[in-house]
């Protein structure tokens, strides 16, 4: 059996109390409300406490579950799946075997709200939280994708920096790690529903009049994707976006449309990289935006509480040159490009072109190896030296006895392996890093896939920085 402290969340979230509050309400100290934020038992007496508190019964703040046999990574019923990570002993250097499970949860609380190629299963960066992290830590990602390591940072009770270089990447990282409020998000959406009502020609609701004024979306060589009349609905939606004053929630439902965009055009959406598929049958934006956003709330709705109170700060940077202090962070958390896959850049074309920005522009930036649109010249060569830069730049930033984690996989170009991992192995060492933990991660998931194969197991290899190696 398996505790989780969910009813509590909502407890919380109900009386529009934060931990905070909870914890200078019961006297509590901050380690306290970190096993209560990680599902970790804590005392009978504190439990009685909460329950005085909020004059609620035992119920109403914790539950069981039988979880088969869960492994102590565990953090409770926020997965549909305990045993969602598997540990065993290893051979040779690799210390550790991690293995997520085919049915494994990989799209509770926020994970699973945006379709995101190459996404960074959320338990690993889980585990590596669960070993170092303590509350009020500051753990960065320099390069943080779909945001998962920064949702398990803030869920781990510690400050998360998330940088990319990819616009789209931001937008998506924001919203997933960001804590809102319901009943608002709510109200939004039920407002731009009975808006598309109004805005479909072919509808018993439809008004001309409640169309809004836009501008038109100028998406250069992807205009090819979509039809006049799935253009202008988009635009439709991002005028009415545009008229939400609060940002973050603007940010919220502009993140909806983008997860949408593949659905409603003729780009494949069984691919990574984005080509015509003239047998697709393309779906309407409307009845797709209705339903993004119904399952982006659902996602909400279940994750609330589960945030400590946690600061968050995302910006477009170069992860070979981060602009913070030297030795001013707790945990460094990296899953870079894979060396065989494509451009991120390439695979976000769409959305990117819906910014206003042409893909183009953030391909010079990004640490790849090759693409599938450009070609990248000398590309193992700038791949191989970007990856020990961004090495380099983790340990700058790295405080004393600070952790930094990374989960890359071997690469192969003309058949041919490329060692990414023991490559990586070497740099680190030769950095100055101290390897704690070198592990293997069984590619057991839908997970691992590049521009033409399923990769092999890929490596996480943990290390510290030591006192005097800076």
């Amino acid at each position: 059996m398996s505790l989780s402290y969910l009813p509590l969340w909502k407890q919380l979230t109900a009386r529009g109390m934060t931990r905070g509050d909870l914890q200078e309400a019961i006297k509590a100290s901050s380690a306290t409300i970190a096993k209560l934020g990680k599902d970790e038992p804590v005392s009978m007496e504190v439990i009685e406490r909460i329950c005085e508190t909020l004059n609620c019964e035992i119920s109403d703040v914790i539950s069981m579950h039988n979880d088969m046999g869960s492994s102590d990574s565990c953090r409770g019923s926020k997965t549909a799946n305990c045993q969602d990570l598997i540990i065993s002993d290893g051979e040779g250097y690799i210390d550790e075997v991690w293995e997520i499970p085919t049915k494994a949860n990989t799209t509770y609380l926020t994970h699973g709200i945006y379709r995101y190629i190459g996404k960074f299963p959320p338990q690993v960066p889980r585990e590596v939280l669960r070993r170092y992290a303590k509350p009020g830590m500051t753990v960065v990602d320099p390069m943080c994708g779909s945001g998962t390591t920064l949702v398990e940072a803030s869920v781990a009770g510690c400050n998360a920096i998330g940088f990319d270089v990819n616009p789209v990447s931001l937008m998506i990282s924001e919203v997933v790690a960001t804590q809102y409020h319901y009943d608002k998000l709510a109200a939004l959406a039920s407002e731009i529903s009975e808006l598309m009502k109004k805005w479909t020609t072919d509808s018993i609701f439809f008004d001309p009049a409640s169309i809004p004024a836009k501008t038109k979306v100028s998406l250069g060589k992807s205009e090819i994707y979509f039809s006049e009349e799935a253009k202008e609905k988009c635009e439709n939606i991002l005028a009415w976006i545009s008229q939400i004053e609060e940002v973050p929630y603007r940010m919220f439902f502009h993140v909806a449309l983008l997860a949408i965009l593949r659905r409603v055009s003729s780009a494949n959406v069984k691919k990574i990289n984005v080509t015509v598929d003239h047998d697709k049958k393309v779906k309407d934006v409307y009845q797709e935006y209705g339903k993004q956003l119904n399952k982006m709330l659902d996602a909400e709705k279940e994750s609330a509480g589960a945030w400590g109170d946690t600061e968050l700060r995302v910006s477009q940077a170069d992860a070979r040159k981060l602009p913070l202090d030297d030795e001013s962070v707790d945990i460094v958390i990296i899953h870079p490009p894979y060396l065989s896959n494509t451009a991120f850049s390439e695979m976000t074309m769409l959305q990117l072109a819906f910014l206003g920005i042409d893909h183009k522009q953030i391909w010079k930036k990004e640490l790849k190896m090759r693409g599938s649109y450009l070609h990248e010249t000398d590309g193992l060569r700038k791949y191989l030296i970007g990856w020990y830069r961004v090495l380099q730049e983790a340990f700058r930033v790295l405080k004393p006895g600070g952790i930094c984690a990374i989960e890359n996989g071997d690469g192969q170009i003309d058949y041919v392996r490329i060692p990414v991992g023991a490559i990586t192995r070497e740099y680190v060492q030769d950095i100055g890093f101290e390897i704690k933990t070198h592990a293997v991660h069984k590619m057991n998931n839908n997970t691992g896939w590049t521009l033409s194969h399923r990769m092999k197991d890929q490596h996480i290899i943990i290390m510290e920085k030591k006192n005097g190696n800076a």
